[in-house]
Protein backbone atom coordinates (compact mmCIF):
# COMPACT_ATOMS: atom_id res chain seq x y z
CA UNK A 1 0.00 0.00 0.00
CA UNK A 2 1.45 3.51 -0.57
CA UNK A 3 -0.02 5.62 2.16
CA UNK A 4 -0.15 9.20 2.12
CA UNK A 5 0.06 11.74 5.13
CA UNK A 6 -3.79 12.12 5.09
CA UNK A 7 -3.96 8.25 5.66
CA UNK A 8 -1.77 7.78 8.54
CA UNK A 9 -3.28 11.02 10.19
CA UNK A 10 -7.13 9.43 9.21
CA UNK A 11 -5.86 6.42 10.61
CA UNK A 12 -4.77 7.61 13.70
CA UNK A 13 -7.98 9.72 14.16
CA UNK A 14 -9.75 6.73 13.58
CA UNK A 15 -7.61 4.70 16.72
CA UNK A 16 -7.68 7.46 18.24
CA UNK A 17 -11.68 8.36 18.63
CA UNK A 18 -12.39 4.51 18.83
CA UNK A 19 -10.33 3.94 21.88
CA UNK A 20 -11.50 7.12 23.56
CA UNK A 21 -15.33 6.26 22.52
CA UNK A 22 -14.23 2.79 24.44
CA UNK A 23 -12.73 3.89 27.03
CA UNK A 24 -15.62 5.97 27.93
CA UNK A 25 -18.13 2.59 27.73
CA UNK A 26 -15.51 0.58 29.82
CA UNK A 27 -15.67 3.12 32.78
CA UNK A 28 -19.47 2.61 33.05
CA UNK A 29 -20.21 1.07 36.04
CA UNK A 30 -21.11 -2.88 34.03
CA UNK A 31 -19.39 -5.91 34.07
CA UNK A 32 -17.15 -8.18 31.90
CA UNK A 33 -20.17 -8.81 29.41
CA UNK A 34 -21.12 -4.58 29.22
CA UNK A 35 -17.32 -4.38 28.16
CA UNK A 36 -17.75 -7.07 25.50
CA UNK A 37 -20.84 -5.62 24.04
CA UNK A 38 -19.21 -2.33 23.84
CA UNK A 39 -15.67 -3.64 22.25
CA UNK A 40 -17.78 -5.55 19.53
CA UNK A 41 -19.99 -2.18 18.84
CA UNK A 42 -16.29 -0.07 18.23
CA UNK A 43 -14.88 -2.84 16.54
CA UNK A 44 -17.15 -2.99 14.38
CA UNK A 45 -17.83 0.69 14.00
CA UNK A 46 -13.86 0.54 13.77
CA UNK A 47 -14.10 -1.70 10.73
CA UNK A 48 -17.20 -0.02 8.86
CA UNK A 49 -15.44 3.62 8.90
CA UNK A 50 -11.93 1.93 7.53
CA UNK A 51 -13.80 -0.16 4.49
CA UNK A 52 -15.62 2.74 3.75
CA UNK A 53 -12.27 5.16 3.69
CA UNK A 54 -10.14 2.55 2.34
CA UNK A 55 -11.73 0.42 -0.18
CA UNK A 56 -15.71 1.53 -0.33
CA UNK A 57 -18.57 -0.29 0.61
CA UNK A 58 -20.70 -0.13 -2.09
CA UNK A 59 -18.49 0.91 -4.98
CA UNK A 60 -15.32 2.86 -5.34
CA UNK A 61 -14.00 5.00 -2.61
CA UNK A 62 -15.83 7.89 -2.15
CA UNK A 63 -18.85 6.80 -3.99
CA UNK A 64 -21.73 9.06 -2.33
CA UNK A 65 -23.93 6.15 -1.48
CA UNK A 66 -21.43 5.01 0.95
CA UNK A 67 -22.77 8.30 3.02
CA UNK A 68 -25.57 5.93 4.36
CA UNK A 69 -23.14 5.07 6.35
CA UNK A 70 -22.48 7.73 8.39
CA UNK A 71 -26.24 7.38 9.24
CA UNK A 72 -25.55 4.30 10.91
CA UNK A 73 -22.84 5.40 12.49
CA UNK A 74 -24.50 8.69 13.54
CA UNK A 75 -27.38 6.12 15.07
CA UNK A 76 -24.79 4.73 17.50
CA UNK A 77 -23.13 8.06 18.26
CA UNK A 78 -26.03 9.80 19.20
CA UNK A 79 -28.23 6.54 20.35
CA UNK A 80 -25.41 5.96 23.06
CA UNK A 81 -25.66 9.39 24.42
CA UNK A 82 -29.48 9.77 24.45
CA UNK A 83 -29.41 6.38 26.54
CA UNK A 84 -26.39 7.40 28.41
CA UNK A 85 -24.70 4.18 27.69
CA UNK A 86 -27.24 2.39 30.09
CA UNK A 87 -27.08 -1.44 28.74
CA UNK A 88 -30.51 -2.01 28.03
CA UNK A 89 -30.85 1.61 25.73
CA UNK A 90 -27.88 -0.07 24.10
CA UNK A 91 -29.56 -2.78 23.28
CA UNK A 92 -32.05 -0.51 21.37
CA UNK A 93 -29.04 1.36 19.57
CA UNK A 94 -27.26 -1.68 18.82
CA UNK A 95 -30.74 -3.16 16.91
CA UNK A 96 -31.38 -0.08 15.59
CA UNK A 97 -27.64 0.37 13.85
CA UNK A 98 -28.15 -3.04 12.45
CA UNK A 99 -31.77 -2.61 10.96
CA UNK A 100 -29.77 0.06 9.41
CA UNK A 101 -28.02 -1.55 7.65
CA UNK A 102 -30.04 -3.81 6.89
CA UNK A 103 -31.72 -1.13 4.84
CA UNK A 104 -28.76 -0.11 3.57
CA UNK A 105 -28.40 -3.20 1.99
CA UNK A 106 -31.72 -2.87 0.47
CA UNK A 107 -31.78 0.67 -0.46
CA UNK A 108 -28.34 -0.50 -2.47
CA UNK A 109 -30.23 -3.27 -4.23
CA UNK A 110 -32.67 -0.78 -5.24
CA UNK A 111 -29.91 1.57 -6.53
CA UNK A 112 -28.42 -0.64 -8.85
CA UNK A 113 -25.18 -0.40 -6.58
CA UNK A 114 -24.55 -4.65 -7.48
CA UNK A 115 -24.55 -3.81 -11.39
CA UNK A 116 -20.96 -1.86 -10.88
CA UNK A 117 -18.11 -3.33 -11.80
CA UNK A 118 -16.43 -3.43 -8.64
CA UNK A 119 -19.68 -4.98 -6.82
CA UNK A 120 -22.43 -7.62 -6.70
CA UNK A 121 -25.78 -8.83 -5.29
CA UNK A 122 -23.53 -11.33 -3.31
CA UNK A 123 -21.16 -8.59 -2.15
CA UNK A 124 -23.70 -6.04 -0.95
CA UNK A 125 -26.03 -8.86 1.10
CA UNK A 126 -22.25 -9.84 2.35
CA UNK A 127 -20.70 -6.73 3.71
CA UNK A 128 -24.08 -5.40 5.03
CA UNK A 129 -24.77 -9.07 6.44
CA UNK A 130 -21.54 -8.93 8.39
CA UNK A 131 -22.35 -5.63 10.32
CA UNK A 132 -25.90 -6.53 10.45
CA UNK A 133 -23.95 -9.62 12.63
CA UNK A 134 -21.51 -8.24 14.54
CA UNK A 135 -23.92 -4.98 15.36
CA UNK A 136 -26.97 -7.59 16.26
CA UNK A 137 -24.46 -9.74 18.45
CA UNK A 138 -23.48 -6.56 20.43
CA UNK A 139 -26.96 -6.17 20.78
CA UNK A 140 -27.06 -9.45 22.34
CA UNK A 141 -24.45 -9.15 24.75
CA UNK A 142 -25.87 -5.61 25.91
CA UNK A 143 -29.47 -7.57 26.68
CA UNK A 144 -26.89 -9.83 28.95
CA UNK A 145 -25.60 -7.35 30.52
CA UNK A 146 -28.92 -5.91 31.02
CA UNK A 147 -30.20 -8.84 32.33
CA UNK A 148 -26.84 -9.76 34.97
CA UNK A 149 -27.88 -6.34 36.59
CA UNK A 150 -31.66 -6.28 36.92
CA UNK A 151 -30.86 -9.75 38.76
CA UNK A 152 -27.99 -8.50 40.57
CA UNK A 153 -30.52 -5.64 41.69
CA UNK A 154 -32.75 -7.94 42.55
Amino acid sequence: MNWTLFDYLAFGGMVGVAGLIFTVAASRPHGFLYKLAASLAVGAAFLLVWAVLAVGALGEPGDPADLMYGLALLIGLVGGALVRLQPRGMVRVALAMAAAHAAIAGIALILGKHRTPVSSVFEVLAVNGLFVALFGGAAALFWLSARRDRIAAA
